[in-house]
């Protein structure tokens, strides 16, 4: 079942969202309640074959790379609205998937790459971004972190507890029904 919580301090708060065994559903459906036009994506512990190198060539992205281990690379990437949901997919369903990735809302693509270096907090502040989404996949645990004077984190809370709340609806309807099947004998559907 997946959690929620959320807190508000001075200028910005944070919705922190656990236990939702990093489905890449879950990651695009929250990310797309932002509607970003752009966002700088880096991802932690990428190597060298990873299909979003591909991507990356092919639409020709911004973006630059920092070696963290031998094998591994931290990549930073500009991506554009049309492309989102390919890169999470990509990044999310690959067999050894990133234990973060860390999203930053680019207001003007001219800070894109800039976001990379700065603390999250500053770039709220200075009002540089709107929204810090940071995602520890190999904890299920999401935080989104906004400037309260740009987003209105009420709404915000509110679409995300929606969603949460249709999702863990289902998933208790899909529970009930496979014990209700073993209990009469019913073979499961998929």
């Amino acid at each position: 079942m997946i959690k929620l919580s959320k807190e508000s301090i001075f200028y910005s708060a944070q919705i922190v969202i656990k236990h939702f065994k990093s489905e890449y559903e879950v990651i695009d459906e929250i990310v797309r309640i932002f509607n970003f036009k752009h966002m700088l994506m880096v991802i932690d512990s990428v190597t060298k074959d990873s299909p979003i190198y591909e991507l990356i060539d092919e639409h020709e992205l911004l973006h630059k790379e920092k070696n963290i281990a031998t094998d591994d690379e931290e990549i930073a990437v500009v991506i554009p609205n049309y492309l989102i949901d390919k890169v999470l997919k990509i990044v999310i369903d690959t067999d050894d998937f990133p234990e973060y990735i860390f999203i930053y809302e680019l207001t003007n693509l001219d800070n894109g790459l800039l976001c990379d270096n700065c603390s999250y907090k500053d770039l709220l502040f200075e009002r540089i971004i709107s929204v810090y989404i940071e995602i520890a996949l190999d904890e299920d645990e999401m935080t989104v972190f906004l400037n309260k004077n740009l987003i209105d984190i009420d709404e915000v809370y509110g679409k995300i507890k929606l969603y949460i709340k249709n999702k863990n609806n289902k998933e208790y309807q899909n529970i009930k029904r496979i014990i209700k099947n073993k209990i009469f004998g019913r073979k499961n559907r998929s």
